[in-house]
Formats: structure tokens, C-alpha cells, sequence
């Protein structure tokens, strides 16, 4: 366990979530770089933050996944033992710290947005209401249970996908008129128009509802349906106009990243929201 001392009595200490994934190398290189003393909780034995010098500290803590309350309290105590200033979430894990509000010390900060809210926009359909809401454009979506699905597809082409699902898991293009696939959770699968035109991506930061720092970018290489090299994209004024209305009327705090597509007219539709995006 480190021991207290005068440089760490200086510094404010900021606890990652997350020590696995080079993102979480980043923050912690631009955090110490800024001042910060630097810890991680990870639930694996070895990880790439572990090897770093700019890491002053590392936990291993339970899995989120396996048993989410142990590990809440493994963060709490080192959030009191260590004397931390900020939890800062990092990527999916970001869906169980978000439990913390309400629980931590009224000194230590925690970098994200209460739970019900990052839920009501990581769901694939409730982020389709949330924009819908706002007066933002998105493709019609429907769950492949209600009746509006067929009747979609018999009027345009679509997609079906989970509505909780990532790199394009399960997803499936059927052209106007295909009858819909069986799936044995029909809750859980979504028919959604299918937008034709660029795909593009954003990356904010954001603190209650207003952007400090987007970007936009677009995949160059795709392995199936996942991107692996990115270009960014500047001049993308409509974008940026519709990912801050988003950020502004859902009152965005933290990090966010944002699907879109820009169709042949140059409209601009939200596909999916990432509330847990570092990267």
C-alpha cells in the first residue's frame, strides 16, 4: 500500500476505473502530466497501466460484471483510503461507477452522469426517444414486437439490430419489402430505417450540457462491421450543430460518443449514443 508523503499530500488524486485499455493509459499519461497523483482499480491481475511510472498506485478490485456490488465497495474503500478527489469512469465501466452518486464523500467528484440518465441514452431506442424529444432527426425505429416494424420494412429498407449491442453484433440489412426475421427475444432486437449516405462519429467532452471539445471523425479501414483506422473530419458544421443540441438538451456531462449518418440531401440523423466513449 503507498505511503503517505509530502508530494502526495500536494497533489490531488484522481482514481481511474480502468487500467486494461490504452484509453486508459492516455488519461492517466495527461493526468499526471497536469499534476494529478494517478491510481487505477482494475479487475485483471496485470495491465497495461500497472507497467507505467506515471501510475503511482494500483487495485485490483472484483469484476463489475460477476459481482457488481463487491465492486462498488472495493471502490469506495479506496476512494476513503486513498484520499481521492475524482472518480474518473472509464469506458463500459463507466455503467456501474455511474451507482456511485449518492455514496461517495461530499469532496470527491465523480466524472459522470447519474445512472438512469447514461441508461436513457445507451439504449439504442431510448436514445431514439431522447432525440425525438429534442426535435433531433433519427431514423424511425420500432421494437421487432410492434406492428410498426412490418409495416416499416414493407416502405423502406432497414436494419435489425439489439437494442444493447456493440461492433455491429447480430446486425442484419433487409431491403423494403423482405419479411422480418424470427429472433428468440423479440424484445430485445429493434427494426430501424436504414439512412443511406456517410457514416460519421463524434467525440465530446461535455460538462452539464455544454461541448468543451468535439470531434468528428469517420472509419477508413473496417474489418466486417467494425472501423479500426480513423480519419478526422473537419468542417462538419451541420454535425457539430446536431451533436450540441443533443449535448445541450440532454444536458451531457462527461464523455460521449455519437453514431451518425449525413444522407444524400446533407441531413444529419443520430444512429447511436456511446455515454461510456474515451476514445
Amino acid at each position: 500500500m503507498p505511503h503517505k508523503n509530502k508530494a502526495r499530500l500536494s497533489k490531488k488524486t484522481v482514481l481511474l476505473t480502468l487500467g486494461r485499455l490504452p484509453k486508459g493509459l492516455d488519461l492517466a499519461r495527461c493526468l499526471a502530466q497536469a499534476g494529478w497523483r494517478v491510481i487505477v482499480a482494475e479487475p485483471g491481475v496485470r495491465h497495461l497501466c500497472g507497467s507505467s511510472n506515471v501510475v503511482s498506485a494500483s487495485f485490483r478490485v472484483p469484476s463489475p460484471i460477476e459481482d457488481p456490488e463487491a465492486y462498488l465497495a472495493e471502490l469506495l474503500k479506496i476512494v476513503s483510503r486513498e484520499e481521492v478527489d475524482l472518480v474518473l469512469p472509464v469506458s463500459e465501466e463507466i455503467l456501474h461507477v455511474a451507482a456511485l452518486h449518492g455514496r461517495l464523500p461530499a469532496t470527491v467528484s465523480l466524472a459522470a452522469m447519474p445512472l438512469d440518465r447514461l441508461l436513457a441514452v445507451h439504449g439504442k431506442l431510448s436514445f431514439v426517444e431522447v432525440c425525438q424529444r429534442s426535435g433531433l432527426s433519427v431514423p424511425d425505429t420500432f421494437r421487432l414486437s410492434d406492428p410498426q416494424a412490418a409495416r416499416l420494412v414493407s416502405n423502406c429498407d432497414v436494419v435489425v439490430k439489439r437494442e444493447y449491442s456493440c461492433a455491429g453484433v447480430g446486425l442484419e440489412s433487409l431491403p423494403a419489402g423482405s419479411k422480418l426475421p424470427t429472433r428468440d427475444k423479440p424484445p430485445d432486437w429493434l427494426v430501424q430505417q436504414r439512412i443511406k449516405g456517410r457514416e460519421l462519429c463524434s467525440f465530446s467532452i461535455a460538462h452539464e450540457g455544454r461541448a468543451l471539445a468535439t470531434v468528428v471523425y469517420r472509419g477508413t479501414v473496417v474489418s466486417g462491421t467494425v472501423a479500426v483506422c480513423f480519419e478526422r473530419i473537419d468542417d462538419q458544421d451541420d454535425v457539430l450543430q446536431w451533436v450540441n443540441s443533443f449535448i445541450t438538451g440532454f444536458g451531457v456531462s462527461g464523455f460521449i460518443g455519437l453514431d451518425l449518418m449525413v444522407d444524400e440531401s446533407g441531413a444529419v440523423f443520430g444512429l447511436e449514443c456511446n455515454p461510456r466513449a474515451t476514445s
